[in-house]
C-alpha cells in the first residue's frame, strides 16, 4: 500500500507541474499576442507604380543595427512585429534607383494595425562639375631600370644650358673641364633626345648648348642598347641620358644668348655670344650651334685649356698611330685652371633621318668648325 501511495502521489506532482507550464506559456502567448503590433502598406513611384522594396525597421536607441526587416513584394507588405519598442522604432524603405523614405514609430503597443502609403522618389542623375585636383609632383619617378628626373623639380632659377641643370641632380656628376658626365660614379654611354642617338660619343656639343628651357624630363636609363631590338636580349652596363623634349611632335626651336661687357681699359670689348637651333619631328632630329666668345668660355666638346682628353677621343683612342711630336697642352696646375683661351669660335651641326620605323636611321654627317686663338 506505501509503494502504490508513492506511485499517486509522484503522478499527482508531474500533473500539477504539467499544468503550471501549460498556464505559464498561455500566459506568454497572450502576452506576445496582446502588444505585438501588425505593420503593412504599400510602397510605389510618384506615378503610382508598385515596387519591389526593402523594409527595415531600427530601434531608435540602436541606429547602426537593423532589429527586424521584411520584403515588399510587388508594393505591398505586411509584417508581425516580434516584440514592443518603447524607446520607439524607425521604419526605412528603399529600392534601386530611388531616393529612401524613412519614418518614426513612436509606439509598438497598440493592438490596431500600423497601415503605411509609402512613396518613393526617383534618384535624379546630376552633372557635376569638374574638379582638378592638384598635387605636387616627386621630383623623380623609376621605371624599371629608367630613372625619370622632372626638371622643374631641380631649376634654382641660375641655369641656363641642360650642363647647368644636371649639376644639380643628385647621383649626376659633370666634369667642369671637359663636360664629360658620370651617373652613379660611372661615364655615361651618351645623350639622346627624344630617344635617338643625335651626338654620338659627342654629346656635350648638346649638354653645353641645348637650352634647358625646351627641356621636360631627363631620364637616366642603365641597361643601355643604342640598337632598341636589343633592348633587354643582350647584356649592357652602358648607361645614357635621354632628353624628353616640352614639344615632341614637330618642333623648330632657337635660342640666342649675347653677352657685350664694358671694361673701359681693355684692349677690346668682352664677347660671349651663342645660337642654336634645334628641329624635331618624327622623322628628323637636327641641332646647330655657333658661338663666339674672348673670355676664356669653352662650348665645344674639346680641352684646349689643358691635357684633357673628350670621351670621343677616349673611345677611339686605340685606333690612332702614337704622336712623335707633341701637341702644345697647357698644365693645369690648380683645382680650377687659371689659363685658357681668350678667342674661341665654334660651329656644330649634327642630324638623324628616320626613313622608317623599321629601318635603322641614317646619321648625317656631324660637322664641326673650330678655331681658337690667343
Amino acid at each position: 500500500m506505501k509503494k502504490c501511495t508513492s506511485n499517486s502521489s509522484t503522478v499527482l506532482a508531474k500533473n500539477r507541474s504539467l499544468k503550471f507550464l501549460t498556464i505559464f506559456s498561455f500566459f506568454v502567448l497572450y502576452f506576445n499576442s496582446g502588444f505585438s503590433q501588425t505593420v503593412e502598406g504599400t510602397v510605389s513611384d510618384n506615378l503610382g507604380m508598385l515596387l519591389t522594396a526593402k523594409i527595415v525597421f531600427i530601434a531608435s536607441n540602436k541606429k547602426n543595427v537593423v532589429s527586424e526587416y521584411c520584403l515588399a513584394l510587388n508594393g505591398k507588405f505586411s509584417y508581425n512585429l516580434k516584440k514592443m519598442y518603447s524607446e520607439g522604432l524607425i521604419l526605412k524603405a528603399t529600392a534601386t534607383g530611388y531616393s529612401a523614405f524613412e519614418t518614426t514609430i513612436t509606439s509598438t503597443n497598440k493592438k490596431d494595425t500600423l497601415v503605411y502609403k509609402i512613396t518613393l522618389i526617383k534618384e535624379k542623375i546630376e552633372l557635376l562639375k569638374e574638379v582638378i585636383v592638384k598635387g605636387k609632383k616627386k621630383p623623380f619617378l623609376v621605371k624599371k631600370d629608367t630613372t625619370v628626373f622632372r626638371v622643374d623639380s631641380y631649376k634654382d632659377g641660375t641655369e641656363r644650358k641642360v650642363e647647368d641643370l644636371l649639376k644639380n641632380i643628385p647621383g649626376i656628376d659633370v666634369n667642369e673641364t671637359n663636360g664629360t658626365i658620370k651617373y652613379r660614379g660611372k661615364l655615361i654611354e651618351t645623350v639622346t633626345i627624344e630617344g635617338d642617338n643625335l651626338f654620338d660619343y659627342n654629346y656635350t656639343i648638346g649638354t653645353k648648348n641645348i637650352n634647358i628651357d625646351l627641356v621636360d624630363e631627363i631620364e637616366a636609363i642603365e641597361n643601355y642598347s643604342e640598337n632598341k631590338l636589343l633592348k633587354g636580349i643582350e647584356y649592357s652596363d652602358k648607361i645614357a641620358l635621354n632628353l624628353k623634349l616640352k614639344k615632341n611632335i614637330t618642333d623648330i626651336t632657337g635660342s640666342i644668348d649675347l653677352g657685350i661687357g664694358d671694361k673701359p681699359d681693355a684692349k677690346e670689348t668682352p664677347i660671349n655670344t651663342s645660337v642654336n637651333l634645334l628641329a624635331i619631328n618624327t622623322s628628323l632630329k637636327s641641332f646647330a650651334v655657333s658661338s663666339y666668345n674672348n673670355v676664356g668660355a669653352n662650348l665645344s666638346p674639346f680641352d684646349y685649356y689643358g691635357n684633357q682628353i673628350n670621351l670621343e677621343q677616349l673611345k677611339e683612342e686605340d685606333l690612332y698611330a702614337q704622336k712623335v711630336i707633341p701637341e702644345l697642352s697647357l698644365p693645369q696646375v690648380t683645382n680650377k685652371n687659371l689659363s685658357n683661351i681668350n678667342h674661341q669660335f665654334f660651329n656644330n651641326f649634327n642630324g638623324i633621318f628616320n626613313l622608317n620605323k623599321k629601318l635603322l636611321y641614317i646619321r648625317l654627317v656631324s660637322i664641326s668648325c673650330n678655331a681658337c686663338y690667343y
